[in-house]
């Protein structure tokens, strides 16, 4: 349940929830940044400086998700946008450039759900303790239950 008060972390009066993990009163960002920081598979990117998620390793050298897209994915013709580009992802058995397939998806209203925060039929970006969707405006917002 998300309510109005202190973080643990920051100290600022911002929308928190108990964090099961940490058994805190956290903010969103507080929180993601500390599962970021736990989470497994993550490492420092042997090409950039960000301490993120691994997707491959080189030579032993780990190489984040966004320098593989760049440097190594293979590229390919995309079926919406007609242009070469990585195809990392797929959209209904459609192998899509990750823009193509972000907007096929947002179009999708079959992907729609009505968001327990706004009331709105959008589409999903998370669920909350009781599996019920939130959208991605409210997400960013904060909103937690």
């Amino acid at each position: 349940m998300s309510f109005l008060g202190e973080c643990a972390q920051c100290r600022l009066l911002k929308v928190i929830s108990k964090s099961r993990e940490f058994g805190l009163n956290l903010c969103r960002t507080c929180k993601d940044t500390l599962n970021y920081w736990n989470k497994k598979g993550f490492d420092q990117c042997s090409i950039c400086p960000r301490f993120a998620r691994v997707a491959i390793r080189k030579d032993g050298k780990p190489i984040c998700q966004s320098c593989y897209r760049i440097n190594f994915a293979p590229r390919n013709l995309c079926v919406g946008c007609k242009q070469i580009k990585p195809l990392l992802s797929s959209y209904k058995g459609i192998k899509l450039c990750s823009t193509c397939r972000s907007k096929r998806r947002i179009r999708d209203e079959s992907l729609f759900e009505v968001c327990v925060s706004c009331g709105i039929n959008k589409p999903v970006a998370t669920r909350n303790l009781e599996a019920k969707a939130i959208c991605y405006s409210c997400y960013m917002r904060g909103f937690r239950d």
